[in-house]
């Protein structure tokens, strides 16, 4: 199965804005111009993809809309990568010398428990030194790529230890709450929220 997800660099581009838009169907001719790529190359992926059971589709007035699949065996597991390796979190990563010392950088809320909808935002925290203007520009360009808002939180590492430390209930939510680590390891945030509860 994963051979046949993970086999043509079209099919990743069209997993990665699906899933940037989980709650929206298209059509074939518009996928293809949101992506740059040849009709022929997104139809034949888009049809591979629902032969495995990861998209549903539906005709109307002649057309054939395609949308995820949500109940998929490994749908959520497959959000989860899109997101880490080829979405949010690439562009994050490739972008982190400009952005100066990210120790942590996370999605939280909706997003991360997988309770999205058409609606929702994207929640993200960064735990570092960074550089703030040079995040807002790449905010900005994210959320031209994912077609929607990405509400973002900056803090330094004693900020945050000192948010956890007063047991401050928006941070200690989120802390408890799910999280898809986007850059740094989720045992080292840990240990800050255990040193905020000593």
């Amino acid at each position: 199965m994963l051979q046949k997800l993970f086999s043509s660099r079209v099919r990743v581009a069209l997993l990665t804005y699906l899933f940037s838009h989980p709650d929206e169907q298209f059509y074939a001719r518009e996928l293809a111009r949101h992506l740059g790529e040849h009709y022929n190359a997104v139809w034949r992926e888009l049809n591979n993809l629902q032969d495995l059971g990861l998209l549903a589709s539906e005709e109307s007035a002649g057309v054939k809309f395609y949308r995820l699949n949500s109940g998929f065996s490994i749908y959520e597991e497959l959000r989860r990568i899109i997101l880490k390796t080829t979405g949010l979190g690439q562009v994050l990563r490739q972008e982190v010398g400009r952005l100066g010392a990210v120790e942590w950088a996370f999605v939280f809320g909706s997003v991360a428990a997988g309770d999205e909808d058409l609606l929702s935002d994207l929640d993200l925290m960064l735990v570092g030194d960074l550089n703030l203007m040079a995040l807002s520009e790449v905010v900005a360009r994210l959320e031209d790529q994912l077609g929607r808002a990405v509400n973002y939180l900056v803090l330094s590492r004693p900020e945050l230890a000192q948010r956890l430390a007063e047991n401050e209930p928006f941070m200690t939510n989120v802390m408890a709450g799910p999280k898809i680590m986007l850059i740094g390891e989720e045992d080292g945030l840990r240990a800050v929220v255990a040193a905020g509860d000593d």
